[in-house]
């Protein structure tokens, strides 16, 4: 079989500007993302340019609204029809949350009188719990609620697990 070359210039392009994740770089060519982790390790790569581009992101979304809006020219205008872009997506973002939270809150309640066994029933809780944490952390982000408690943050909830009882004759007694 013929072993394919890597593409590592375009690896490393992607690497640095810091937007995909490791394992989406490595997808597209057949590797790992440890490949990745590896290669960037030992040629010193960094992933310095989100910030750069997520910049000029924003110039171009500010070019594009000056377009549209090329009637308004003052500083008060600019700044309107720029924060009016971004409380569109910003509602936008409390309205897919809410929606998200009333479909979980939804699957919960139908839980509580499925006719699962309690193993399936503790996966999908489990599951379901995880996809709540992640809704609220994105209704509490699009709300604004998640500014300065990054120090406070403390991971709370319950985990169920389900463990093989010990046999007795396995249990050692130091003496």
């Amino acid at each position: 079989m013929k072993k394919r070359k890597i593409d590592w210039e375009k690896i490393e392009a992607d690497y640095r500007a810091g937007i995909l994740s490791l394992r989406d770089i490595a997808a597209p060519h057949g590797i790992t993302e440890s490949a990745v982790r590896k290669k960037a390790k030992e040629k010193n790569w960094q992933r310095d340019l989100n910030n750069k581009i997520q910049d000029h992101a924003a110039n171009i979304m500010q070019r594009e609204l000056a377009k549209d809006e090329r009637n308004k020219t003052t500083e008060r205008e600019i700044i309107d029809a720029n924060a009016q872009a971004i409380a569109q997506v910003g509602l936008n973002h409390r309205r897919l949350a809410a929606k998200a939270r009333e479909q979980l809150a939804d699957l919960f309640e139908e839980m509580q009188t499925s006719e699962e066994s309690l193993a399936n029933k503790s996966r999908i809780m489990q599951s379901l719990s995880g996809s709540l944490k992640t809704v609220v952390e994105i209704e509490r982000s699009a709300w604004g609620m998640d500014k300065n408690t990054d120090t406070q943050q403390e991971s709370v909830g319950i985990q169920v697990s389900f463990v093989q009882p010990i046999k007795t004759e396995e249990i050692l007694i130091n003496e």
